[in-house]
């Protein structure tokens, strides 16, 4: 969690005065209109400490800010921000699951005309290579980006050294909220085209294009997180159209009702095609840091029992239970320890699971949140087949 500094008048809540003027500062760049359509309170209403909290979490939200204080006195809405430059130039890191890291740079254009429209430039070079381009216009709710165009180009080789994919593609979504800010119903149409040279066959080439049209529902609360996404796609050669589902849930029970002493987290997440001849890139892998931890290639490669457990499958299905306590505090750093069992089970034919290919793992390790960053785990997995430990970074950076 983000921490942001809440100042509050405690007097003006206790006497619930009502809202005759609110004034904005600090808005040198962003326009008056676009900040007062993210916050909960009008002229005329009184005021709600907690929809005053929210007020701030929406407004820091949208990364246009640095840091957004609060302070309701007497009549009066007193909003301050402290704005990020509009022209950002950041370090950009990927972290793919199997392949590593990759390092580049981005050009963030940032609140484009006071509006809260953002583009943005990006190259990254090493174990994949991304040209990628990004612009978002939340024309449709001021919370949110509702509108996003991403065009991309990404060059890699497979963990396996045995084929190339240069995948190249649009994808445009567009998203749509209800009065309930935890729903929300997305679609997208994602047009991709990809070439895979075979390295063991010089001259053997794949060249298709891909439709995929997806509609998802999200349903985000405090302790649960939903999330259903059904997909339609269409190719111009070599596969056939199919549907493909994913569900994933994020369900938080905590310790006490504070929140402070920590939590369980029971994750579970499926990823079904329904057909049986599925292009490599739409495969997925069950060792990875977010589905079956513990676990690498060379695992695969050295126990011929791990041989046969379909680890890059068609279809998916896994399962975590993970114990977070917290550590320490500081201003900016906080951790947390993290225990964890991870299970799995893949298969190739999305109508037939067999139970003697799941494969499962446990471990631990330590959660560093980085104040407006997000955060980063050390983890160290084991595996029951061959008492192996690997130690895996996960990086999950919001506005790195």
């Amino acid at each position: 969690m983000k921490k942001i500094i809440f100042i509050f008048v405690i007097a003006s809540f206790i006497s619930a005065d009502i809202i005759n003027k609110i004034v904005i500062a600090g808005n040198e760049i962003t326009q008056d209109n676009t900040i007062l359509k993210l916050i909960h309170h009008v002229p005329g209403d009184s005021i709600d400490i907690q929809l005053a909290i929210e007020d701030q979490m929406l407004l820091f939200n949208t990364g246009l800010f640095n840091d957004v204080i609060i302070y309701p006195s007497k009549d009066i809405y007193y909003i301050y921000v402290l704005e990020k430059p509009k022209l950002f130039p950041k370090i950009a890191i990927d972290k793919h699951d199997i392949l590593g890291w990759s390092y580049g740079g981005s050009l963030l254009f940032n609140n484009i005309s006071g509006e809260n429209r953002k583009l943005q430039l990006s190259i990254l070079g090493g174990q994949t290579t991304l040209i990628d381009i990004k612009y978002s216009n939340p024309i449709l709710t001021a919370t949110n980006d509702s509108i996003n165009i991403n065009l991309y180009n990404k060059y890699f080789t497979s963990p396996e050294d045995d084929y190339i994919i240069d995948k190249r593609g649009i994808n445009l979504s567009l998203a749509f909220y209800s009065n309930n800010p935890s729903h929300q119903l997305q679609l997208s149409n994602k047009i991709e085209y990809n070439k895979i040279l075979f390295l063991d066959k010089p001259f053997d080439e794949e060249h298709h294009y891909s439709m995929r049209n997806t509609i998802a529902y999200i349903k985000n609360q405090a302790n649960n997180l939903f999330k259903v996404k059904l997909s339609y796609i269409n190719f111009n050669t070599t596969y056939k159209k199919y549907f493909s589902l994913d569900i994933q849930n994020n369900y938080y029970l905590y310790f006490n009702p504070n929140k402070k002493d920590g939590r369980l987290l029971v994750k579970n997440y499926a990823k079904i095609n329904f057909s049986d001849d599925v292009p490599l890139y739409n495969q997925t892998y069950i060792i990875s840091e977010t589905n079956v931890r513990g676990y690498t290639l060379n695992d695969v490669v050295n126990e011929p029992i791990l041989q046969n457990k379909l680890l890059l499958c068609n279809n998916i299905i896994t399962s975590t239970l993970q114990i977070e306590l917290p550590l320490f505090n500081k201003k900016i750093i906080n951790t947390k320890l993290l225990l964890f069992w991870d299970f799995g089970i893949g298969s190739n034919n999305y109508k037939k699971y067999d139970l003697k290919n799941k494969i499962r793992s446990h471990g631990f390790g330590i959660r560093y949140n980085i104040m407006k960053l997000g955060s980063i785990d050390f983890c160290i997995g084991m595996n029951p087949y061959n008492a192996t430990k690997t130690i895996q970074t996960i990086v999950n950076f919001k506005y790195f």
